[in-house]
């Protein structure tokens, strides 16, 4: 399995086609059996606590596969209303934040997954880490130093890959691996696995 922006692109366009997303957490759940169901890889763990400096941030998502290699998945979904998720209603979802700040919080979080590819990368075999930005705000789509397309009717993205070759020449922060989280911290293993393949 080698995850790329055209496989993670058409898979978030599959789920947009079912139905829109309430939250974050509603978004990566459903992206998460859609990436096992149909490209099944070893392990799938979300929110994997990594040591930065002198704080402990999480991976959105990070996916192992059957060779071991590592693709990290950092979600930002930020829709001001969410058009007939279920039952034919329309949901709002929280008060608009800034367009600055959102944009901000987007570029803090490429940011932050580039330090943890450059730490760490070559030593967790990590092959690229993707930062994806869905909206259906207008406003956040315009004027930015980011590419959006349309995902849906509604709503837009944008997803900037980071790969290894991204560190040469840059000295990244100092990030350390914390233990593996158990499995009420987010581990989702492959269930009917049987231990010796």
């Amino acid at each position: 399995m080698i995850l790329n922006q055209e496989v993670i692109k058409n898979i978030l366009k599959e789920l947009f086609k079912k139905r829109n997303y309430i939250s974050e957490g509603d978004l990566r759940v459903n992206f998460v059996v859609a990436l096992d169901r149909l490209y099944q890889p070893k392990y799938i763990i979300a929110n994997f606590p990594v040591k930065c400096m002198d704080r402990t941030v999480y991976e959105d998502l990070r996916i192992i596969d059957e060779t071991g290699n590592i693709f990290l998945i950092e979600f930002k979904y930020c829709p001001s209303k969410v058009p007939i998720p279920f039952g034919g209603f329309e949901v709002e979802t929280r008060k608009r934040t800034p367009k600055k700040k959102r944009v901000a919080r987007f570029n803090e979080d490429c940011e932050r997954i580039r330090q943890m590819v450059c730490a760490t990368g070559e030593k967790e075999n990590i092959q690229a880490a993707f930062c994806i930005f869905i909206t259906n705000q207008k406003n956040l789509t315009k004027n930015t130093s980011f590419s959006f397309e349309d995902l849906s009717e509604d709503f837009k993205v944008c997803i900037q890959e980071i790969k290894k070759d991204n560190c040469l020449g840059r000295s990244g922060t100092v990030i350390e691996k914390n233990n593996l989280p158990t499995d009420e911290k987010g581990i989702f293993e492959k269930s009917g696995e049987k231990e010796n393949e």
